[in-house]
């Protein structure tokens, strides 16, 4: 809203404190792939800590004044549309209750998976939980939700039957203390006096306002009278952004009124989001079929007693038990989804897919389709049942003769590695960006297809978290790629969306070293205008490419020394001489801060540029693993096809299994080098 006042008066930003051991515990997975394949999996350095603060307080800066933090430096990519989860329809809130986080009920890291939002809910009449804002404990748990989620928080404040007899002072004294962590969205009680709550959205800064009213006596045909429409436009002239309507559920039939009365809302013009459902067994219907920001359930440790007298906040339904009667009752379908290519019968991504298609409840099946054929490829897409693909060799460079719509990033890497189908469906407009989450779980003719690239995202996410802040980009800061193929393209996009203004190439066919260096100059006026969306200050002027004959020239005197190193060198075979592993010279080693190196290649058990940079960890230089880097790029893929966020730990764990188990068979057929 353009009256509200820019900052709430007083903040408050917990940082959170790092923990570095020189021997981390690796999960079980990890120590199944160390097993088999030593030394692949770096332990984390101290400096991993001091990033975390790094990305921590901008992030916080962003929520709370608008300011732009550095491009991608945390685990939130462009995948999920719209952006915003009040208006991304099948939007799920998981609801946790203050004092069972107190208690220690429930782990904040163990939940959320697949969440769209962390509702922290505060019981107004528990003298804990206003102890828990006193001491900034709230603070704390706002903060380890951004930092192991990545997802809006929603503050609640819980009162119930007991709505105030003798002024609401106290009540908004607990919202401006919220107000401080800078939630996402703040929720404000509808009994309150108009002028308390317009003061309240004129001073909540970037925070959006959800009117909440807890109808707990509301009369048997609540949905079918005037008051619901009445209490919805009075929360938007009051000035609140979205306006939650709750009922408990006298009769089955007022599920069917309150969805008639949300359809009702959603016709109107300049209608601001509504979240309307019933409470009680008989409510599970509108909970079920809540188009945004559903309340669901978190799994806890064990039961937690503190808050159960809190009837209205209780929702036994989890996030996959809801997707899943979403499919059962025909509202969503299942479909199929594939990676296709020449050679992907080892591929890790269908176990991984899979495993967070069972995680969330999703029906839809992943499997694999190995074909030479671009006309073969062009059939599979038609399928009515088609819910989007995986890319790989021979197809990334060739799929765009397919698909009618590419984003940006894929336009201008010139290759894609995600497609997906954009459908005509009979109760759905056009969609306004062929990522529309409405688009996706629903089967039908297909009127056309879109394409994507996370290549780049799955590079950025490992370098972002791995780059010291010595090491943080800036006007003089160089990289060097080695490659010159699809993922050298993504790399040097990677690098230019994150700033990098110095690039180097090396590839040992020069011309096509060349070629790449060539591309990029010609598109970075495109570039410059399409990355300004995403962040203006974080922006290259002007970019400067080299191409490096060999490992014997001389590093460009106008450079600093690289301190990032991408090899996006997919694979070795050492049948083929072309394909003969590559160090680093020294003489480009020279770093005074060391730096970070991106290895792409996971095929090979462990490559020559991976040892000699894990014996030079000593002067700082930082090793990402390849299977981080597919893992990223999985992440987003699936984020892309599914509307969703990926159920990251699930899909690790998926991940480091199936790849044990092909390390351990030789199944790439790969040798030490």
């Amino acid at each position: 809203m353009s009256n509200k006042i820019a900052v709430p008066p007083a903040l408050s930003f917990f940082n959170l404190p790092e923990t570095w051991k020189e021997t981390n515990d690796p999960c079980p997975a990890e120590q199944r792939l160390e097993s088999v394949v030593p030394h692949r999996l770096m332990k984390q350095k101290k400096v991993q800590a001091l990033q975390e603060t790094q990305t921590a307080v901008p992030r916080f800066l962003t929520a709370a004044l608008g300011y732009h933090a550095p491009s991608l430096s945390h685990p939130v990519f462009p995948t999920l549309y719209p952006t915003l989860p009040e208006h991304r329809v099948y939007s799920n809130a998981v609801r946790v209750p203050v004092t069972s986080l107190v208690n220690e009920e429930v782990d904040i890291s163990q939940i959320a998976a697949g969440a769209d939002a962390v509702e922290l809910v505060l019981d107004g009449r528990n003298t804990q939980c206003r102890s828990t804002i006193a001491s900034g404990t709230l603070s704390r748990f706002v903060a380890e939700v951004r930092h192991f989620h990545a997802v809006p928080v929603i503050y609640h404040v819980h009162l119930g039957d007991m709505k105030p007899t003798t002024g609401w002072k106290s009540y908004f004294d607990l919202l401006y203390q919220g107000l401080r962590s800078v939630p996402e969205y703040l929720t404000v009680d509808l009994d309150a006096p108009d002028t308390e709550i317009r003061m309240l959205a004129l001073r909540s800064g970037r925070t959006k306002i959800i009117g909440h009213q807890d109808n707990t006596t509301a009369r048997i045909d609540y949905w079918q009278s005037q008051e619901p429409l009445r209490q919805y436009k009075r929360a938007a002239v009051l000035g609140c952004d979205v306006v939650r309507l709750v009922k408990p559920c006298d009769i089955t039939a007022d599920n069917f009124s309150c969805m008639a009365l949300v359809n009702n809302i959603n016709t109107m013009p300049n209608c601001i989001p509504i979240i309307a459902y019933n409470t009680g067994d008989r409510g599970c219907l509108s909970i079920l079929c809540n188009l945004i920001l559903t309340p669901v359930h978190h799994t806890p440790k064990h039961q937690p007693q503190s808050d159960s007298n809190i009837h209205s906040l209780q929702t036994d339904m989890t996030i996959s038990e809801r997707w899943s009667t979403l499919f059962k009752l025909h509202v969503l379908d299942p479909l199929h989804f594939l990676v296709v290519g020449a050679s992907v019968k080892h591929s890790l991504s269908p176990a991984m897919h899979n495993t967070a298609f069972q995680a969330l409840g999703m029906p839809h099946i992943y499997g694999i389709h190995e074909t030479n054929s671009l006309d073969n490829v062009r059939a599979l897409f038609a399928d009515p049942n088609f819910g989007g693909a995986s890319v790989s060799l021979p197809f990334k460079p060739r799929i765009s003769s397919l698909v009618r719509k590419l984003s940006p990033a894929a336009k201008l890497i010139g290759g894609s590695n995600t497609i997906l189908p954009i459908r005509r469906l009979p109760d759905h407009n056009n969609p306004s960006d062929p990522r529309e989450r409405s688009q996706r779980h629903r089967a039908g003719p297909v009127e056309m297809l879109y394409a994507d690239n996370t290549d780049w995202m799955g590079i950025c996410a490992c370098m972002s978290r791995s780059i010291s802040p010595a090491n943080s980009v800036n006007p003089e800061t160089a990289a060097l790629v080695i490659g010159a193929g699809g993922m050298a393209r993504a790399a040097v996009y990677c690098l230019m969306r994150l700033g990098v203004p110095n690039i180097a190439i090396l590839n040992r066919t020069v011309s096509h070293a060349e070629s790449l260096a060539s591309h990029f100059e010609q598109v970075f006026g495109d570039f410059l205008n399409e990355n300004n969306n995403y962040s203006p200050n974080n922006q290259v002027d002007e970019l400067r490419i080299k191409v490096l004959n060999s490992t014997s020239t001389p590093w460009p005197e106008n450079f600093d020394q690289p301190s990032i190193v991408i090899c996006a060198i997919k694979a070795y075979d050492h049948r083929n001489p072309t394909t003969l592993p590559f160090k680093i010279p020294h003489s480009w080693m020279k770093s005074p801060t060391g730096g970070v190196v991106v290895e792409i290649a996971y095929h090979t058990p462990e490559t020559p540029l991976m040892r000699q940079m894990r014996e030079e960890t000593h002067r700082g230089w930082t090793v990402v693993d390849p299977i981080e880097v597919f893992f990223e790029q999985a992440c987003a893929q699936w984020e892309l096809l599914t509307g969703s966020r990926a159920p990251r730990k699930a899909m690790w764990e998926a991940c480091l299994d199936e790849y044990t188990s092909k390390m351990k068979n030789n199944d790439y057929g790969s040798m030490p080098l």
